[in-house]
């Protein structure tokens, strides 16, 4: 007899091909549902270590050395590649340096800031067949100096006599600006030679001294910045700052 037709058996049959087509692509790591396997770097891994040569700081518009080394597994291979490195600042050139011969430490040549405050260096190594590269970024200060500028400075007076007081104001700066909390020391106030007054300086630039004129005359008041410790700033003497006065009445 003839088998009864069935709907419901077409439908199983009908999407059969559809099902074993799934399968396949579901066994090939290919459908929608499963991720692309990911691409591994088999080289071997490596490091930068690195240092400036001043202890953790330098000056502005003043070159510095940077020093580096290479970090790889003792016993492999020689490595080659490049190594670069610029500084944060924008606007500053990145100078890159070719590793021959197996040398892996180096001194990169000179760096040269041209700010004044906190600042980084970036260090990178290119890699090559055998190594992956790698990068690291070095902290360091960008300081106000080493030379010093002294300043002095009054409020002018109509008429000064014996026996009058005044202002006189010593400033303190780097050569590409301010020191002050930085460095600490002492201003020596100065009268025609004769040791006057001292000053402390610290986190402030600016030192006010009031000074009492005894004698008729001119009066030439210099100023001496000594610092406390002589590293990493240098001392300095201000022009004279010029005082008539005259007799009282």
């Amino acid at each position: 007899m003839p088998r009864a037709f069935s709907s419901q058996g077409l439908r199983r049959r009908k999407y059969q091909p559809l099902s074993v087509f799934l399968l396949v692509f579901s066994l090939l790591g290919i459908n929608s549902g499963v991720a692309a396997a990911e691409t591994t770097d088999a080289r071997t891994p490596t490091d930068l270590s690195s240092f400036i040569d001043e202890p953790g700081y330098t000056f502005a518009n003043t070159s510095v050395l940077i020093y580096g080394y290479l970090v790889v597994p003792a016993g492999g291979p020689v490595p080659t590649g490049t190594i670069s490195v610029r500084d944060q600042y924008p606007g500053s050139k990145t100078a890159s340096y070719s590793i021959s011969g197996g040398v892996i430490d180096f001194g990169l040549s000179f760096i040269t800031p041209n700010h004044v405050g906190p600042s980084a260096y970036v260090l990178s190594y290119s890699g090559d067949a055998n190594y992956q590269p790698s990068t690291r970024t070095y902290p360091y200060e960008v300081l106000a100096g080493p030379w010093t500028i002294t300043k002095l400075s009054s409020p002018p007076t109509r008429s000064t006599r014996v026996g009058d007081s005044i202002d006189i104001t010593a400033n303190v700066y780097g050569t590409n600006g301010s020191i002050a909390g930085h460095t600490t020391g002492y201003i020596y106030l100065y009268d025609n030679g004769e040791l006057v007054s001292t000053g402390n300086f610290g986190d402030i630039p600016e030192i006010p001294f009031t000074v009492t004129l005894w004698y008729a005359g001119t009066h030439k008041f210099t100023a001496i910045f000594e610092p406390t410790n002589p590293l990493p700033y240098a001392g300095s003497t201000s022009k004279s700052l010029s005082v008539r006065v005259s007799a009282s009445k």
